[in-house]
């Protein structure tokens, strides 16, 4: 069962479109998949790892169209004003449909209303991941380093009403700690920050940053899920779900 903790804890990635579909033959015309982060994120990564089979089973290409900007609203804004002829799709997770409704009151659309969900592509855990060659090496020392150095307690996110800095907040709230927010535009710069020592760490969706953390770029101390995760066994289960080799 789907609940908003689960959600929450795990992060949502699903398909959304305008409430029209098209009538006739379809598809006759390239797939239009907008995403609210920048190219590297969690969606883009989902994507591209439909995309061949998209492709053999529907007979047209995918375009894949990042719109970073005020945590994935104003990817979900482009495609609630895009023709509801069902060409054009959203990449959607709980920033546009259940932090973004709440964080901006004056929005011109119902992510709800206008972007219904087609179709659930996957559901993760957040990681909590820091630089690859820091001597920290659990969230206890992390804790303990942000308390001795509250100036340096520095977070990157994907954007903020993003997952990954509510995630951070409540990191803070819990550990008792002095964090500070830097917002980026999308999950890979996020990760970037982190890699490069801009920020301390970070807390954002596990495919991100798997490649980095097995190639020694970023360490990862934790998940935000109740029970211990492996990012293997569900990649691995999402592609053989795809067909993907």
């Amino acid at each position: 069962m789907i609940t908003r903790r689960s959600i929450m804890a795990a992060g949502a990635v699903t398909l959304a479109a305008p409430a029209v579909r098209a009538q006739g033959t379809w598809p006759d015309k390239p797939l239009r998949f907008v995403i609210g982060g920048a190219a590297g994120g969690v969606s883009d990564i989902f994507l591209r790892m439909m995309e061949n089979r998209l492709r053999e089973r529907l007979g047209q290409p995918m375009i894949i169209d990042p719109r970073p900007g005020a945590g994935g609203m104003v990817g979900a804004e482009v495609t609630a004003r895009a023709a509801p002829d069902g060409y054009t799709y959203y990449v959607n997770h709980i920033a546009s449909h259940g932090i973004g409704p709440t964080l901006y009151r004056r929005l011109s659309f119902d992510p709800l209303r206008d972007l219904p969900g087609v179709a659930r592509i996957a559901a993760m855990p957040n990681v909590l991941i820091i630089k690859g060659d820091s001597p920290i090496k659990s969230v206890a020392e992390l804790v303990a380093f942000c308390k001795a150095n509250p100036a340096r307690g520095n977070f990157s996110s994907a954007g903020s009403g993003t997952s990954s800095h509510l995630s951070g907040l409540l990191f803070g709230m819990r550990m008792g700690i002095e964090v500070t927010h830097v917002p980026y535009r999308g999950t890979a710069p996020s990760m970037a920050a982190v890699m490069n020592g801009e920020t301390l760490f970070a807390i954002d969706n596990a495919p991100a940053s798997r490649p980095q953390v097995l190639g020694g770029l970023l360490k990862a101390l934790g998940v935000s899920t109740a029970k211990r995760s492996s990012t293997k066994r569900w990649l691995g289960l999402f592609e053989q779900f795809l067909g993907v080799s």
